[in-house]
């Protein structure tokens, strides 16, 4: 898992130490997908060209229906 997504899920999630499993609820998912969406709008973000507006971080955030 690339360490920045591993780092997310740490952040909404508990280990399931016994099986070594991640163990995820409803809205926790929820805020791990959150929180890639939201990378993926930096990322955007920092490599946005107004000259070439293919696409706004905006774009990404509505698409994934984060606010």
């Amino acid at each position: 898992m690339n360490e920045r997504i591993k780092q997310f899920a740490i952040d909404v999630i508990v280990e399931n130490t016994a099986s070594e499993a991640w163990v995820f609820t409803d809205k926790e998912l929820d805020k791990f997908a959150e929180l890639i969406v939201r990378e993926c709008a930096n990322v955007v973000a920092e490599y946005y060209d107004p000259n070439e507006p293919w696409i706004t971080p905006k774009t990404l955030l509505y698409h994934f229906g984060v606010e």
